[in-house]
């Protein structure tokens, strides 16, 4: 055997080597086999097993943290946080801090307003959810069309709700 045929045997077997370990044990599902709630479970297991669970946590960290931009201060713990219009009854209302709880990296802070067909506001707090449970919510203020509910981004902003084309400030 001369070096060129040991170097094609090396070369072959390396690249065997690294195929083997990159494979993953694919499964193929039809839609009449699986449910989808399996299915969604399935491919998780899978995205952990990988392990870039860390990395698309990681980009869904990223997108809120721009949507969040300004919205949330930071404690001296470092802790985020925000301030929100809480209603005691009907003729009182506080601020209270929220903080993001801790190792939550899919949550996001914000803040809510329910209001009745009178237009009277019936309760307001802290909105603390998943981050795609938070994509119709507002900056600055508290907007709604048609719906007896709001959610908003920044300190706050439940203080300032528009109702269509109709304003409810500080009510």
């Amino acid at each position: 055997m001369n070096s060129s045929q040991i170097y094609f045997l090396l070369l072959f077997f390396i690249v065997f080597c690294e195929l083997s370990a990159k494979s993953i044990n694919k499964e193929i599902f039809s839609s009449s086999e699986i449910a989808t709630p399996d299915l969604i479970d399935s491919f998780i297991a899978r995205t952990k097993a990988a392990g870039t669970n860390h990395h698309h946590r990681t980009h869904r960290r990223h997108r809120a943290m721009f949507k969040r931009n300004g919205s949330v201060g930071i404690d001296e713990n470092g802790r985020e946080y925000i301030n929100c219009r809480k209603s005691i009854n009907k003729n009182y209302a506080i601020t209270k801090r929220c903080y993001r709880p801790t190792n939550s990296n899919d949550m996001e802070l914000g803040c809510y307003a329910v209001w009745d067909e009178k237009n009277a506001i019936l309760q307001q707090d802290c909105w603390i959810q998943q981050t795609i449970s938070m994509s119709n919510c507002g900056v600055g203020k508290c907007t709604a069309k048609k719906s007896s509910f709001c959610c908003c981004f920044g300190h706050n902003c439940n203080d300032r709700i528009e109702l269509s084309n109709r304003s409810l400030d500080n009510l």
